[in-house]
């Protein structure tokens, strides 16, 4: 049997496991490194191999024009460490559990659940309430937060792409 593990690695973010009969639920911000592992590793031994899939990062310095206008200044905000904090831990423990993973856009997982991308002049509460809404759609029995919905809107992900992949009906683990 599989556990389809789906992570946003964010400041505010969290981890979603897939089974067949359960859904596993837990925000990164409040574990140490040693619980996080532990907690997979026995997410692993109830339900057997991971297959993960962690949303793809890419360095986001903030940019803005000095105030003498002659420079463009730069700095690393404290939310975009915490997230390549995350990024490479939960990495790192993938590989340390033997985990398949994959390492994916959030554009990609998106589109594969059919949400529409976010539109130019939609606020950031706005885009990440319907992420939440769509969350919750899929998973009525869950309370969805914020903190959770993308890491569950990524499990599904993964578990669809890798039954498709897999020739699997989407019915047979179900």
């Amino acid at each position: 049997m599989s556990i389809y593990l789906g992570i946003d690695p964010g400041a505010n973010g969290g981890m979603a496991a897939l089974t067949n009969k359960l859904v596993y639920i837990q925000p990164l911000s409040n574990l140490t490194l040693q619980e996080t592992y532990h907690l997979l590793q026995a997410w692993t031994m109830d339900e057997g191999k991971i297959i993960a899939c962690m949303e793809q990062q890419d360095p986001r310095p903030t940019k803005w024009f000095s105030k003498e206008g002659k420079k463009w200044m730069s700095s690393i905000l404290r939310s975009t460490c915490i997230l390549y904090g995350n990024y490479c831990k939960m990495e790192a423990l993938l590989v340390a559990l033997e985990a398949e993973y994959v390492l994916t856009p959030a554009k990609r997982w998106q589109s594969g659940l059919n949400i529409k991308a976010r539109a130019k002049k939609e606020t950031n509460t706005s885009w990440k309430n319907r992420l939440k809404t769509k969350a919750q759609q899929l998973f009525p029995k869950q309370r969805v937060t914020l903190a959770i919905c993308d890491a569950l809107l990524i499990a599904e992900y993964t578990r669809r792409e890798h039954l498709r992949n897999s020739g699997k009906n989407n019915q047979e683990e179900e």
